[in-house]
This record gives structure tokens, C-alpha cells and sequence, in this order.
């Protein structure tokens, strides 16, 4: 208990989840009381998940960013645990979902704990909340987010004739190997499409200056053969998108080919890059 003149204002540590602390706070004078208060604290916890529908290649650990124009899956999972060690049911909670500070009527209710919403403009940056609140208001509890837009990344990596697209090894600005004749693959990270061969995607490859034209079952992959020349090329590579019009990214390598290694095999395509 804490009293004392003129005392409006004191701290309450909260205790574990399932607890729950009551703070009575009562006006007293001459010895008498005149006005009471009291409150009822049940701690809560609310985790807010979320990922972009963008693209992202196998393998691949990290969270899928949202670029203009895709879609937005959010989740709310509140842990609102009772006396007797039960959790309140998801279904039994009543979430209310905003953007911005607006709130989004379509996708709250009862049980809404997952909302699929459209991504942050270009170049713009979304904070999405979300309130969940039991019916008789026992439990609620709020979390929210910040979620930046961002622009799809293209990567190039080796397209192995017998292991396939090299994803542990992404090619730099400028590199050097021991082929004659080496296959690419460009993956569009965080890109508005299901496969880096979704045919809304628009790949416009370069070779030295001259546009090349690639597979059209496979737009996203480039063949260089150094027989006859200097072994040097400089790949440039334009990706934009038959209906999204926000979506444009490019990226640029430079690829020395050498010719067969002294051993005249593949070598071991997973070990160290030298």
C-alpha cells in the first residue's frame, strides 16, 4: 500500500500472464473518504506477424518484403491467459484492424485475427494495428507495426547444368570463372509475381550493349558462350511488369570467362568461393 499528501500518481508492477492485480486508490479528508477508485490489471501479450505475397526463391530464410502493388497477409496471435491457466480461444476475440490509424471495416470482427490488406504505396511506409478486445472487455490488449515499401531486387546467380540455379552463391559486380560457356539465372526478389517466369514479368536482357533475346519459356535465364572473343561481357538486365507499373528494377555484372579449369571438370560447384 502506498498513501501520503497529495500523492496522485504511483507504480504498479504487473505480474505474470494468467495474474491479476487489483489497484484501489481512494480521496480522503478530515479522515474521511471521500471519493474510491479501483481497476483490475490482467496482463496480455499480442505477437503481429506479417509478409508480403512477393516473390522469394527456395531456400530463401528471411521475411518476404512488400513492393508496390502486392499483397499484405498480417496475423495477430494475443496469448490472453486466465486464472486457471486456459487461453481465450482466437475465435472467441474480437479484432479490430487499422492502417494508419483508420480503421479497416472489411477485415475486423470477431475471430478476424488474419487480414490480407494492400501493400505501402511506393515509397511510402504503413503502420498497421490491430486491437483485440473479449467481448465483455475483460481482455484486450494492442500491437502495431511500421512496414516500409520496398523495391524488388534482382540477383543473378549460375545456372548449373547438373545442380541447377546456384542460390548459395549470388554473382557480384564483377566476376571472374573458369568457363567457356556459362548459364544465368535472375531472380526477382520481393517482386509482384509467383515464379521468377510469371508472364506478367517483363525481362529485357543485354549483352555488351546489344539486347538479347532470351527463352520465352524462360525469360529470366541468359546463355554467354566466350568462344571467339575476349571472354568479357557486360550483362545488363531490365525487369518491369505487364500491369503493375510501379514495379521496375535493373541490375548490371560484369563476367570474365576464362575457359575450362586445369582439370578440365566443373570442380566442386559448393565449395568456397575463392
Amino acid at each position: 500500500a502506498t498513501s501520503g499528501a497529495g500523492l496522485s500518481e504511483f507504480e504498479v508492477k504487473a505480474g505474470p500472464l494468467g495474474s491479476v492485480t487489483r489497484v484501489r486508490a481512494a480521496f480522503s479528508e478530515a479522515g474521511f473518504e471521500r471519493a474510491v477508485a479501483e481497476a483490475v490489471i490482467r496482463p496480455t501479450e499480442i505477437d503481429l506477424l506479417w509478409e508480403a505475397d512477393s516473390y522469394t526463391p527456395p531456400f530463401f530464410r528471411g521475411r518476404a518484403l512488400p513492393s508496390a502493388g502486392v499483397g499484405l497477409r498480417v496475423e495477430a496471435i494475443p496469448r490472453f491467459k486466465r486464472a486457471d491457466g486456459s487461453l481465450v480461444s482466437s475465435r472467441d476475440i474480437t479484432f479490430t484492424w487499422r492502417k494508419n490509424g483508420y480503421v479497416i471495416q472489411g477485415v475486423s470482427g470477431r475471430g478476424k485475427s488474419r487480414a490480407i490488406l494492400d501493400s505501402p504505396p511506393l515509397f511510402g511506409t504503413d503502420t498497421i494495428s490491430v486491437e483485440a478486445r473479449t467481448p465483455d472487455s475483460v481482455f484486450a490488449g494492442e500491437a502495431s507495426v511500421r512496414i516500409p515499401t520496398t523495391d524488388p531486387i534482382l540477383i543473378l546467380y549460375e545456372n548449373h547444368p547438373l545442380y541447377g540455379v546456384m542460390y548459395h552463391r549470388a554473382l557480384g559486380t564483377q566476376n571472374i570463372l573458369p568457363e567457356v560457356e556459362m548459364s544465368f539465372a535472375a531472380v526477382p526478389y520481393f517482386a509482384d509475381a509467383s515464379d521468377p517466369n510469371d508472364r506478367n514479368l517483363v525481362y529485357e536482357w543485354s549483352v555488351d550493349g546489344n539486347r538479347i533475346d532470351g527463352d520465352p519459356s524462360r525469360p529470366n535465364e541468359i546463355t554467354i558462350n566466350a568462344s571467339g572473343s575476349s571472354g568479357i561481357a557486360q550483362i545488363a538486365l531490365a525487369l518491369s511488369h505487364a500491369t503493375n507499373l510501379f514495379l521496375n528494377s535493373s541490375g548490371s555484372w560484369v563476367v570474365t570467362l576464362l575457359g575450362e579449369d586445369a582439370t578440365g571438370g566443373q570442380g566442386n560447384p559448393f565449395g568456397a568461393t575463392p
